[in-house]
């Protein structure tokens, strides 16, 4: 009886001390599991507060990235711009081009027809001048002729003869010599006239090719 008490109160003392172990493994693992809940709940607030950074920064680049295409496609409407204006531009250059060699032509023409009419009016003042020159020869081959038939006729003497005949005689030698000086004073003004309308020529020649170039300009201009 004894023996079996002993036996019986030796298991009950190895139960109460399984027992004792197994209450302070259950502290530990209540320790551990108080431990491990608040790891959980500073990384639940760490993700949280990573989760909110991280949705700002979403939003930021959300709108970054609206930003950058507004200004992607501002750019492209500039670049869009740029080459119309482009084109236009060398449509107006090629316009311009094409003015600037019209215009060009049109004044070498101009100083060509110009130049032969220069060359016109000088062949045809050559050409008064010598017909002048002839008339005058010729007159003064008449008036000596003239004179010549006054004076042989003077040498012939006849019973008509008076004096009022030798009267008129030298009348018409005075009025013929006269008659000469008159038309050589008339032929020297119309060679200055002539030659002065000449010169006002050339010059109103200048002017217009002048006003032409000028008028070009402002049209290449425009």
């Amino acid at each position: 009886v004894v023996d079996s008490l002993r036996n019986e109160l030796r298991t009950k003392d190895e139960t109460l001390k399984t027992l004792q172990e197994k209450l302070h493994d259950r502290d530990g693992l209540i320790r551990d599991n108080e431990c491990l809940s608040l790891q959980l709940q500073s990384i639940d607030h760490k993700l949280q507060r990573v989760t909110m950074e991280y949705s700002k920064k979403m939003e930021e680049n959300r709108q970054h990235q609206d930003e950058y295409d507004e200004q992607i496609q501002s750019l492209m409407d500039e670049i869009e711009r740029i080459k119309r204006d482009l084109v236009l531009e060398e449509y107006r250059k090629q316009e311009a081009e094409r003015k600037v060699r019209y215009y060009e032509e049109k004044i070498k023409v101009e100083q060509n027809l110009n130049k032969k009419t220069q060359q016109d009016i000088i062949q045809l003042k050559q050409d008064l001048k010598s017909i002048h020159m002839r008339y005058d020869s010729l007159q003064i081959e008449m008036l000596a002729m003239h004179k010549a038939n006054i004076s042989e006729l003077s040498l012939i003497p006849t019973k008509d003869t008076n004096d009022n005949e030798w009267s008129k005689k030298r009348t018409i030698t005075h009025e013929s010599d006269e008659h000469l000086e008159t038309k050589r004073s008339k032929r020297k003004t119309r060679d200055r006239t002539e030659s002065a309308a000449s010169t006002r020529s050339a010059c109103s020649d200048k002017r217009n090719i002048s006003m032409a170039k000028s008028s070009k300009n402002k049209e290449v201009g425009t």
